[in-house]
């Protein structure tokens, strides 16, 4: 099977240059390879428009409608060019927000993480104050009750 492949394959190329060439259609060179003449009837029109497809080009017009629309996303001041002191300003504006909203949010972070050590550090000087010695929070037991005494 891969030798049939093979010979359809380099049947094929063949075909394609003599087309390219002029020097026969597809039908005269198909019924050179009679063993192959139903795929290559099959495959010499499919390689002929892929290659007729190749060679198609954009027009003047589009090419320039596209150049137009690049240049347009890329310039941020028309007609001049930017400076590195432009992108920087351009990308401030971009992060400036972001900013902000950080820094709210950031608030919030330090609002909770003192409400949660002020309830956790009462929690746990509550559970100091019946401590007795051996016990893991003994320690700050003492030093709470230093701390009450020098008050």
């Amino acid at each position: 099977m891969a030798d049939s492949s093979e010979h359809i394959a380099t049947a094929l190329a063949e075909c394609v240059e003599l087309m390219q060439g002029g020097e026969l259609s597809a039908i005269e060179c198909a019924s050179r390879y009679p063993e192959h003449r139903a795929e290559l009837e099959a495959l010499l029109p499919m390689a002929a428009a892929l290659r007729e497809a190749a060679r198609i080009e954009p027009s003047p017009a589009f090419r320039r409608a596209a150049r137009q629309r690049l240049l347009g996303r890329l310039e941020p001041h028309p007609g001049r060019n930017a400076s590195f002191l432009d992108s920087l300003r351009h990308r401030w504006r971009r992060v400036q927000p972001l900013l902000y909203a950080r820094r709210l949010s950031m608030t919030w972070i330090l609002a909770i993480l003192v409400a949660a050590l002020s309830i956790g550090g009462g929690g746990l000087a509550h559970a100091a104050d019946d401590s007795a010695p051996g016990d893991a929070v003994y320690g700050l037991d003492r030093a709470l009750e230093a701390a009450v005494r020098l008050v």
